[in-house]
């Protein structure tokens, strides 16, 4: 019985796997950040890679409209939660991410690194996998070294943290303590229409 119930595990597993379309490119011995292809950058609000040349985007990526509603709206907000809600709103998405509070720990988007140091924090997603878009914004201590905490969010995030999709961008921005964190597709054609997802 337990070999049948196995066998039926393992082979609900395969047919997951080979329903996914996105291709995964495995080259051992290299790590995640060195197996992102050519579209996959961090983007700051200016248009810069992560290796500060300038990247290749006219700053109309879906990534750097909500890097530019976070800094249009962060001083002025008054919560994590508040702020995410406002960037939710005012970008429109057509998939309805809907904003949660979170607590430190394991953070969809970061596999196996526990995202710690913050006081606050809201996330905006969607529910339905085969949307690769996971939103946050951390508020930080005074105290807190804000690059250094950017730095662990960029050098842990996996754009193929979904096992069907990849993210085409990630996008980490401050505004003084208040952080944003996006991975999301290029652009909103690209993502699917609401299909009734819920957190």
């Amino acid at each position: 019985m337990k070999k049948l119930l196995l066998c039926l595990i393992a082979g609900a597993m395969v047919l997951t796997m080979a329903a996914c379309t996105t291709p995964v490119v495995e080259n051992e011995g290299e790590n995640e950040a060195e197996n992102n292809t050519d579209n996959e950058f961090v983007y700051d609000a200016e248009g810069e890679d992560e290796t500060g040349n300038e990247a290749e985007t006219d700053g109309e990526t879906l990534g750097a409209k909500l890097a530019g509603i976070f800094k249009a709206n962060a001083a002025d907000a008054e919560s994590a939660e508040a702020l995410a809600n406002k960037i939710v709103e005012e970008a429109a998405l057509p998939f309805g991410p809907m904003v949660m509070p979170m607590e430190e720990g394991y953070l969809a988007g970061f596999d196996n690194f526990e995202v710690r140091g913050f006081t606050e924090c809201a996330a905006f997603a969607p529910m339905i996998g085969s949307i690769p878009f996971v939103g946050y914004v951390f508020e930080l201590p005074e105290d807190a070294d804000v690059e250094a905490f950017k730095k662990d969010l960029s050098d842990n995030a996996n754009l193929r943290w979904n096992i069907c999709v990849t993210a085409d961008e990630m996008v980490v921005e401050n505004e003084g303590n208040t952080v944003f964190f996006v991975m999301c597709p290029a652009s909103v054609e690209e993502a699917p229409a609401d299909e009734g997802m819920a957190l």
